[in-house]
């Protein structure tokens, strides 16, 4: 059985997990949803199996999901553990990695989500191309039909509010100035001489903040820079001159696109 990977196509924590997949050579066939849309495959799946748990930052059906022949792993953070463990890459060689690693997958994703879902979720019809790039034409349809509901629920499960957005902001902002420090002594990656899990993971996750697009190397379709609203294009360019912006865009570059 080749594995079976259930995603929200655009997501951050996604391409977290088919960056690592891809990384360490585990084949996979995904299985892609826009979101809310994606509950139709999660939560059959992980009732069935009494997977999944929530957390602060997600529901129990959230994705991604990977189903293997004897696992069902429900967390970014998990299959980029399975993949290394499954392939011996290492990708966890120190304890600084996986520090990390843990601190860019709490809030910081967190933070990278609802900036963008701030900026993006009003933009009807953007939002539709989204659905039209990067899931088949049945659910794109359902998905453009269902926008003013499915941004209500987001909005309100990821409290996409003005107050905490804009917290968000200043958090991402931060955290890219915390990771540009880190680099100011010339290391290559972030623990050092070698690409681990903290480099992926922070490349991974700030990526939507800086809007990777596919010809950089991101697995799904995100908007040229000039059709994204001006306060938002305005964020992305602040952040991909920084030290850490340069860190991400060299990871796909060079790391993501060997893959």
């Amino acid at each position: 059985m080749t594995p079976q990977l259930l995603t929200i196509r655009i997501s951050h924590y996604n391409e977290t997990a088919r960056w690592a997949l891809d990384r360490c050579g585990l084949a996979y066939e995904e299985r892609p949803y826009m979101p809310l849309l994606h509950m139709a495959g999660t939560i059959p799946l992980l009732l069935r199996r009494r997977a999944g748990r929530a957390d602060r930052i997600s529901t129990r059906f959230s994705t991604p999901v990977l189903i293997t022949e004897d696992r069902v792993l429900a967390d970014s953070s998990e299959i980029l553990a399975y993949a290394s463990e499954q392939s011996g890459l290492d990708l966890y060689p120190n304890d600084e990695a996986r520090e990390l690693e843990a601190r860019f997958g709490g809030r910081f994703g967190a933070d990278t989500r609802r900036v963008v879902y701030w900026y993006l979720l009003p933009e009807r019809g953007l939002l539709g191309e989204f659905a039209q790039h990067n899931v088949g034409p049945t659910q794109a349809r359902l998905f453009r039909a269902g926008v003013p509901v499915i941004t209500k629920v987001l909005r309100r499960a990821l409290a996409v509010e003005e107050a905490q957005a804009m917290r968000s902001r200043e958090a991402v902002i931060a955290e890219f100035e915390a990771v540009s420090a880190m680099l100011a002594d010339g290391r290559p990656y972030l623990t050092g001489e070698r690409f681990t899990a903290a480099d992926l993971t922070f490349a991974a996750l700030g990526s939507i903040a800086i809007m990777v697009g596919s010809d950089e190397g991101y697995g799904a379709w995100m908007p040229a820079r000039e059709r994204l609203p001006p306060d938002f294009a305005a964020l992305v360019e602040q952040l991909r001159a920084t030290a850490a912006g340069q860190f991400i865009l060299r990871m796909f570059a060079d790391e993501r696109r060997r893959s």
